[in-house]
Parts: structure tokens; sequence; C-alpha cells
């Protein structure tokens, strides 16, 4: 599943990798445009609207939320979700600038230490860049 997917993008690489793919935005207007363009490529993923749908718990092996958690207001409550709708063993793949950004006004989040709590939601840390620019967390 990608998490905050946006126009689709991802969708499109990870049905070429072969993934059973699984689109969740809160924007109506993105959700239904990327099941436009995924539609032009004969890609049919599930989708979610994360404003009136609940994640399936325990659901998908691998999560990915792409430059996503730095504009939502409470990033704990989404990686929560997100630990939730993984099964045991899977993996949760972010990108978010996990360092101080204040020169960015678009985005809610300046300050991402918070992504040190993430372990305690049952997450464990197994890999992040050097740069600080992605994590890759395990469901245990």
């Amino acid at each position: 599943m990608d998490f905050g997917a946006g126009i689709g993008s991802s969708g499109i690489l990870f049905d070429q990798c072969g993934f059973n793919v699984t689109l969740a935005d809160i924007s109506d207007t993105m959700l239904n445009y990327a099941k436009w363009r995924l539609s032009e490529h004969n890609i049919f993923p599930k989708f979610i609207n994360l404003k009136s749908e609940s994640i399936p718990s325990k659901t998908f092996e691998c999560i990915t939320a792409i430059e996503v958690l730095e504009h939502i207001q409470d990033p704990m409550s989404a990686m929560s979700k997100i630990k939730n709708a993984l099964k045991p063993g899977g993996l949760a793949f972010i990108t978010t600038p996990f360092h101080v950004d204040s020169g960015w006004p678009q985005h809610i989040v300046h300050e991402m230490a918070i992504a040190d709590d993430f372990e305690k939601l049952g997450l464990k840390l197994i890999s992040k860049s050097d740069k600080g620019l992605y994590r890759i967390y395990k469901n245990v």
C-alpha cells in the first residue's frame, strides 16, 4: 500500500514490479486522477479514501509513505495506522525530512524527532539513510 499516494506514480512502479497495488490518500481529487491515470496504463489497483474508509488491519506486507508525514498534523497517529495495517514482519518504507526543515512552508511538521517514537508503536528500525532521508521499519 502507498499511504498518501497522490497521483499514483508509485502505483505504476509497484504494478510493473508485480505487486498487488493499493493506493490510499485523503484527497478525492488525487484519488480520482490516480484512478484515471492508472486505468490508462491498464492498472486497476485497490483505492482507499482515508477520509471515509479505514485501512484494513494486518493486511499489507509492505507500506510506503513517500514524502507524506511532514504534511500531516499528527505523524504519530499516521504511523500507528500504518503499523496496524502491516502484517507481522511487514515493512514500512518512510521518506520524510528526518531533520529540521523550517525552510519548507508547505510542511506542517518541521521537526521529525517524533520518528524516534515510532518504535514505541511496535515498529523496529532496521535501516536508515546516513543523510536522514528515509527509514525502514519492521512490524514486530
